[in-house]
């Protein structure tokens, strides 16, 4: 492993390296990234590490290499293959914009996501849908991006995520940058099949409080009736919110008469009475 870490210090030439499947651990990832962020003219473009014996340390480690190896544009995690690079340079080349929809983004995958997208310090919107980050990746995403005070658009939606999961994306309402605009959480099975509405209450005392939310998809999550009580609270108590979208959310009248019972209340706040 070391006279491979001293190849990735030393070469000018070597563009990609597979090591896919070769048990590599922790300290073995440590090694490689020694070597590749100290080679200034490293022209490394794509590194495999799918299918390794690599942990969450080894993970950051990897976030930390990819911000600083300026010719890496390729990492593979797990069965993920990530755009590191265009996820660092989002503020100056994509708006601040972040696509990373149906990657296979694992919770593994997600550490070097949130930790290179932090780092980047400019991502604005990022859409994660699709994947498989379930409560330890969303956790670790939005632990990440409450921090950055410019991020205002999330798509989360088809991640696995559950309430166990969907509880996390309080965080990022409450967060310290705590402007999230726009958020999506579709087909996430956020109430355990309206069994348990407690993240979806969460969600919507954090988004009260956060004040900015004007867009809201909660579609292909079975609410029913609890969940539409949780829903028609935000709609009589956020000014802000423009846009709800609650299809394929199994609401049967008790809910409707609950949403409607919260327009109304929001029509009497807007017009002062």
């Amino acid at each position: 492993m070391r006279a491979l870490a001293e190849l990735l210090r030393t070469s000018t030439r070597l563009r990609a390296l597979d090591l896919w499947g070769c048990g590599l651990t922790d300290d073995d990832v440590r090694v490689l990234c020694r070597g590749l962020a100290g080679n200034a003219d490293s022209a490394l473009a794509t590194l495999n590490l799918g299918y390794n014996a690599i942990t969450t340390a080894g993970a950051r480690v990897l976030a930390d290499c990819c911000c600083k190896a300026r010719a890496l544009r390729t990492l593979t995690l797990g069965s993920s293959k990530l755009p590191v690079r265009k996820i660092y340079e989002a503020g100056d080349k994509w708006g601040g914009a972040v696509a990373l929809s149906d990657l296979s983004v694992g919770p593994l995958s997600a550490i070097v996501v949130g930790l290179v997208a932090r780092r980047s310090g400019a991502v604005t919107s990022l859409d994660v849908s699709g994947n498989v980050l379930r409560k330890e990746g969303t956790d670790f995403l939005c632990q990440e991006m409450a921090h950055e005070d410019q991020f205002v658009r999330l798509d989360i939606s088809r991640n696995e995520i559950f309430p166990s999961g969907a509880s996390s994306v309080a965080t990022i309402l409450r967060g310290a940058g705590g402007g999230l605009e726009w958020l999506s959480l579709a087909d996430n099975n956020i109430t355990n099949w309206a069994k348990d509405t407690r993240a979806l209450g969460t969600i919507v005392s954090a988004a009260q409080d956060c004040g900015t939310l004007r867009v809201l998809r909660l579609e292909g999550n079975v609410l029913q009736d609890d969940g539409a009580a949780c829903v028609a609270e935000l709609i009589a108590n956020s000014p802000c919110l423009e846009e709800l979208n609650l299809s394929r959310a199994q609401i049967a009248s008790d809910g409707g008469i609950a949403l409607d019972a919260g327009h109304g209340a929001a029509r009497a706040v807007q017009l002062g009475q």
